[in-house]
């Protein structure tokens, strides 16, 4: 989660409540899941931790006092882990609710992500009524494209794609992860197809690539192996905060900001 605090202190700058959390799997969470769980999500990068934890974060996030945080049944077992919250909690070691939860607008509310996370904001953003904009970044993808990554397919909500009716940016780069000339020239629209997928469905889009870009213009490593452009994050953090300017805050003079 640490490697997305610029684009969360951007948004907690413009007056956003910013919720930035970790799969399991990744970060600073647990590795392996509890009980019949155990390797639920394991290995990390395998897909699914990126569905079911985004609604998990989402239900945290819209959580009060009179109605505590529970996780979700797990995907595939449908295992009840509340008592492992409820355990947690009465331990210090996690919180009952969002302790902002009275500052939060529950009618206002965007989801980014990155990677596997874009693909699973592709998806949750679209499939879960709260959700009102989604940014995508690396890539944006159809409901129905982003199905394909393993995910909880036990689901009845996912096994039927979602309408697309939420305004979606998606944000790429040139490259992946690591800066490879072409040797021919690439395809223009490549990286547009799930855009111009939205825009055929009569919904709000927009696709930016960066150039000469990679995978991790979107997260802040500060480490020469893992390369990307001088100004990609900065574009990242612009476009992001006035997409949920416009889409989530309702403001429609932010249109300027995004084609500037």
């Amino acid at each position: 989660e640490q490697l997305y605090w610029f684009a969360a202190t951007t948004l907690a700058k413009r007056g956003y409540v910013v919720l930035t959390h970790d799969p399991q799997g990744q970060g600073r969470s647990d590795t392996y899941g509890e009980g019949v769980d155990r390797n639920e999500g394991f290995p990390a990068q395998a897909g699914r931790p990126f569905y079911d934890g985004t609604e998990d974060a989402l239900d945290f996030f819209l959580s009060a006092p009179e109605q505590p945080y529970r996780p979700r049944p797990s995907c595939t077992t449908g295992t009840d882990h509340s008592p492992k919250q409820v355990r947690r909690v009465g331990e210090g070691r996690n919180a009952a609710h969002n302790p902002l939860w009275e500052l939060l607008d529950p009618e206002r509310i965007g989801v980014a992500g990155h990677s596997f996370g874009a693909s699973g904001v592709s998806f949750v953003g679209q499939a879960d009524p709260r959700v009102d904009a989604i940014v995508a970044w690396d890539n944006l993808r159809t409901p129905s494209s982003a199905m394909s990554v393993p995910q909880c397919q036990s689901a009845p909500e996912t096994r039927v794609p979602p309408p697309i009716t939420k305004p979606a940016l998606g944000m790429a780069a040139d490259y992946s992860l690591v800066p490879t000339p072409y040797t021919s020239a690439p395809d223009p629209d490549a990286k547009s197809a799930a855009s111009l997928e939205y825009s055929r469905a009569g919904v709000d889009t927009g696709q930016l690539n960066i150039r000469g870009g990679t995978h991790y213009e979107f997260s802040y490593i500060p480490n020469p192996a893992f390369g990307a452009t001088l100004r990609g994050m900065d574009l990242v953090a612009w476009y992001t905060a006035a997409w949920f300017d416009k889409y989530v805050e309702g403001d429609p003079s932010e249109d300027g900001r995004l084609v500037t």
